[in-house]
């Protein structure tokens, strides 16, 4: 909004400005006189009255004197504008940072001929697509390699390529940053995913928990947003092989077992984050697949991650969803199960995550169902179906109607 000002001479200037224009009143009343009478005389003594009252009221007004063309003056702004201005500094202070997650993704034939056909639409509800492009960021789970070459391993029982050229869905999803650890981006072998990882870097789309090295899986995406750092990182907790596992000269995936020096070394990575940070997340592929049940193993893993320095734990891999954990005050969300994965129905959600001025976080979950590749936003009974039965899976947490999740009142 332009500022509307008012301006007001100092008082030598003030009375020169007066006279002055006193004078030219009384040769218009004088030529009035001439031509009409003298009716226009009390009307001139009114103005004059009313533009002594102006005066005396903007003198009550508080000023700050600034200079203009020479000529020092002082500048009123309207009481409103400084009331609109005290409001918007004040919601900038408060100003939060929003974030959206979402499970296992896999671009097929089928998902991709919706997509020809109808755009994002095709396969997504626009409720969801206008949650993943309004948020600040979108983190996306990358479960399949991207590549037109590479060589099928022959460990694996299913394996999951698509062709380079659906890479581009994921720039028109409004992703802004993608986990490559998982146990599925080396089903095609190094050259495939190093096609993959070339193609994310010519969308310009930073990828995490993948590289030609281990300095580059365990380097996390780091994000300037509303003047905080948000540090990404991605890890795996299940490969079929050793040679996946990213080393100082093989390119792979970061790995997090924690029997491993691997686990080591990302909660090293996650406190250095934290030193230069203002919020650490950490996106993990690990669980059982099929299972509901958070694994003892998961928990460990996680509470680690948080000890290290982490703000926030997004988990995907069982395929289904598991549940939510508070540790510390902290949210741990164990699996979203697939997002666009399978023929088979899952129930699924977009987690939505608010980073609040103090760093403290609000998280809440958009309830969804995914079949063939298709997922639309549910509501009503069915939204409060899924709540209740992700707060039976849970950790003494409780769900709201509208999806806010918060420790159960005797957590608080």
């Amino acid at each position: 909004m332009r500022s509307i000002k008012f301006y007001k001479f100092e008082s030598g200037k003030l009375m020169e400005k007066q006279i002055m224009k006193k004078r030219i009143l009384c040769t218009i009343l004088c030529v009035a006189v001439v031509i009409g009478g003298c009716g226009l005389e009390n009307h001139h003594e009114a103005s004059v009255t009313e533009e002594r009252d102006i005066s005396l009221q903007e003198t009550d007004e508080t000023f700050t004197t600034v200079t203009e063309n020479g000529l020092n003056y002082d500048e009123k702004v309207m009481p409103e504008e400084e009331n609109s201005n005290a409001e918007n500094e004040a919601e900038d202070g408060d100003e939060k940072i929003t974030l959206a997650f979402t499970g296992d993704i896999y671009f097929p034939d089928n998902l991709y001929e919706y997509y020809q056909n109808e755009g994002l639409n095709g396969f997504l509800s626009q409720n969801i697509i206008d949650t993943m492009q309004n948020v600040d960021l979108y983190i996306a789970d990358h479960e399949f390699v991207a590549s037109d070459g590479g060589q099928m391993v022959d460990y694996q029982l299913y394996t999951f390529r698509a062709p380079l050229e659906r890479e581009k869905l994921w720039k028109e999803m409004g992703t802004d940053i993608i986990t490559l650890a998982n146990n599925h981006t080396l089903d095609y072998g190094v050259s495939a995913l190093q096609d993959t990882m070339n193609k994310l870097n010519e969308l310009d789309i930073p990828y995490v928990g993948a590289g030609n090295n281990l300095d580059e899986a365990i380097k996390p995406c780091i994000k300037e947003v509303k003047g905080k750092k948000i540090a990404v990182f991605g890890s795996t907790r299940f490969v079929p092989q050793g040679s996946w596992y990213a080393t100082e000269t093989n390119p792979g995936l970061l790995t997090s077992y924690e029997s491993t020096p691997y686990y080591g070394y990302i909660l090293g990575a996650i406190s250095e984050a934290k030193k230069e940070c203002d919020y650490v997340i950490i996106y993990v592929h690990f669980g059982v697949e099929k299972s509901y049940s958070v694994a003892e193993f998961q928990k460990t893993i996680a509470h680690g991650y948080m000890d290290a320095g982490a703000d926030l734990v997004v988990g995907t891999h069982p395929h289904v969803l598991e549940g939510i954990e508070f540790y510390e005050g902290k949210p741990i969300v164990y699996s979203l199960g697939n997002f666009l994965f399978g023929n088979y129905h899952s129930d699924t959600v977009v987690l939505k995550v608010d980073i609040n001025e103090d760093n403290t976080t609000k998280i809440s979950l958009l309830p969804c169902s995914s079949q063939s590749y298709k997922t639309t936003d549910i509501a009503g009974d069915d939204a409060r179906k899924l709540f209740d039965f992700m707060e039976s899976i849970s950790f003494d947490i409780q769900i709201d109607d509208e999806g806010n999740v918060l420790p159960s009142a005797e957590e608080q």
